[in-house]
């Protein structure tokens, strides 16, 4: 049995599941930007509007 590459079914799920591959594998990069945009921000603590020094 052969792949039926003449099909254009086929080409349009073959499309859609890499970029679902794509999609699930972009976190398991090191360095990815998915993983970068997780971590936040830091808050700032503040007292009656004004910020309080660290130590």
């Amino acid at each position: 049995m052969s792949f039926p590459v003449h099909d254009w079914q086929f080409w349009a799920v073959t499309v859609v599941f890499l970029a679902a591959v794509l999609w699930v594998g972009r976190g398991l990069l090191p360095g990815s930007a998915a993983r970068r945009r997780r971590r936040g921000r830091r808050a700032m603590l503040t007292l009656g509007g004004k910020a309080i020094d660290k130590k």
